[in-house]
C-alpha cells in the first residue's frame, strides 16, 4: 500500500534522524567486468582454446617450408533485457511530508536499491550454479567441522583445476558472510597467525594463504515474502564458495569466467527516469538497467558446494 498523508506527516517526530533498512554492500558489480555495448543484442567471438595450447611448431630445414597451423572461431550472443522498477511520488505525499523526509531522494534510493538487489541475485545464481562451470565439488568435511576439514586444500583443488585446464590463475573468490564467520575461526587459519597476542584471521590472512588477491564477502539479504505478509529474510549468497579467473577489465582476446554486457540507455549504464503521471496526480520515478550476465569461460570457474552446515 502506498503511503498516505497520515503515513508521511508524523506528529512530534525527531528532526535529526529517520530509519531506513538497506543492504549495506552489494558485490555483483565487482565480480565480472561490465562491457558497455552499442546494441541491445549482438554476437561475440570465442577462440577455440585447444588451438592455442597445441604444440605444433617444428624445425625448418634450410630452404624448406615451415609447418602451418591455425585456429578456429565460434560465437555466442548476448541480449540486454531492461530490468526496471518504479514508484509513485504523489502530490499529496510530497506537499505534506515533514521537512526531515526528503521523499524524492527516498523514492529514488528505493527503486535504485531494487535494481541493485536484482543484479546481486542474478550474479549469485550465475556464480553458484554448478552447471555453469566445468568443475565443482563438495568438501569431504564441512568447514565448520574444525577437527576434520581442510578448507585451504579444498580451495587449492579449485585453483589447480582452473590453472591445469586454462593456464590461468584464480584471482577471485566469493563466499557468503556466514561462511566467512565460520572460516575465520578455523584452526587452519588461526595456526598461521603470530603466537603472541590475540589471533584473529582476516581477509588479508586468507588472501596470503590462497594467493587470491580479490576476495569478496556477500552479505546482502532478501525478503522473500509478498508485500503485506510477515517478512521472511534469507541470504542472497548461498553456503557455496566460488573460485575463478576474471579479466581485470574487458579486453579483446582476454579470457574471463564471465562478463556483464550492459546496454546504456539515456547515456547511462544504470539510471533513473522521472516523468509526470497526471492520471495518478504523481511523479513516477523509475530505476533501470539493461544488461545480460554471461558465463564466457566455463573452465575458469569452480564451485565448492555447501561448505558449512
Amino acid at each position: 500500500m502506498l503511503p498516505t498523508h497520515n503515513d508521511v506527516h508524523i506528529d512530534q517526530i525527531m528532526t535529526n534522524i529517520s530509519i531506513a533498512y538497506r543492504n549495506g554492500m552489494y558485490i555483483a558489480e565487482q565480480i565480472f567486468p561490465m562491457v558497455s555495448v552499442k546494441k541491445q543484442s549482438d554476437r561475440y567471438y570465442i577462440f577455440t582454446k585447444g588451438d592455442w595450447f597445441r604444440n605444433t611448431a617444428q624445425k625448418r630445414a634450410p630452404g624448406g617450408r615451415s609447418e602451418g597451423s591455425g585456429f578456429t572461431l565460434s560465437s555466442d550472443t548476448y541480449y540486454c533485457e531492461e530490468v526496471a522498477e518504479h514508484t509513485l511520488l504523489e502530490d499529496e505525499t510530497r506537499d505534506n511530508a515533514d521537512s526531515v523526509l526528503n521523499y524524492e531522494t527516498n523514492k529514488t534510493n528505493f527503486v535504485t536499491d531494487k535494481i541493485l538487489l536484482e543484479l546481486e541475485t542474478r550474479i549469485e545464481a550465475m556464480c553458484m550454479t554448478t552447471g555453469n562451470w566445468d568443475n565443482s565439488s563438495t568438501p569431504t568435511n564441512l568447514w565448520d567441522d574444525y577437527d576434520n576439514s581442510d578448507p585451504l586444500a579444498d580451495i587449492e583443488t579449485a585453483i589447480e583445476a582452473i590453472e591445469s585446464t586454462s593456464g590461468k590463475m584464480a584471482n577471485k573468490l566469493i563466499l557468503a558472510n556466514n561462511v566467512w564467520k565460520k572460516l575465520k575461526h578455523h584452526p587452519q587459519l588461526l595456526d598461521r597467525m603470530p603466537v603472541t597476542g590475540l589471533r584473529t584471521a582476516t581477509i588479508d590472512t586468507l588472501k596470503a594463504l590462497t594467493g587470491i588477491d580479490n576476495i569478496y564477502i556477500g552479505s546482502s539479504l532478501v525478503n522473500t515474502a509478498d508485500m503485506g505478509q510477515t517478512a521472511s529474510y534469507s541470504r542472497v549468497w548461498s553456503k557455496d564458495v566460488w573460485v575463478g579467473h576474471v579479466a581485470s577489465a574487458p579486453a579483446l582476446d582476454t579470457p574471463s569466467a564471465g562478463y556483464t554486457f550492459v546496454w546504456p540507455r539515456d547515456g547511462q549504464i544504470r539510471g533513473v527516469r522521472r516523468w509526470r503521471d497526471e492520471d495518478h496526480h504523481s511523479d513516477k520515478i523509475e530505476a533501470f538497467m539493461c544488461y545480460d550476465e554471461k558465463v564466457t569461460g566455463s573452465d575458469l570457474g569452480y564451485v565448492l558446494e555447501a561448505v558449512i552446515a
